[in-house]
């Protein structure tokens, strides 16, 4: 069964925040920075393609009368991860 909700939205992205005067705070620009944190936003917009193909995955599956336990289906969702 599809569970509507947290499969429909996307997670939210956190973009810097600018000033009146069109200045990055210095907290915000040291997160931009910081690599670890760019692998971290990389890592979490992959998870996120990924988790929109599974959705687009079952609802194309459920649009042609099968489920998620069917053979094809499950293995095109276990090779996705």
């Amino acid at each position: 069964m599809l569970q509507s909700s947290p499969l429909l939205e996307p997670a939210p992205r956190a973009t810097p925040q600018l000033r009146a005067n069109g200045t990055v705070s210095h907290t915000q620009s040291q997160q931009i920075k910081d690599p670890t944190n760019r692998e971290s936003e990389e890592f979490d917009e992959t998870r996120e393609t990924l988790q929109m193909i599974r959705v687009k995955i079952l609802r194309l599956a459920h649009r042609l009368g099968q489920t998620a336990h069917n053979v094809v289906v499950a293995q095109v969702l276990y090779k996705l991860g």
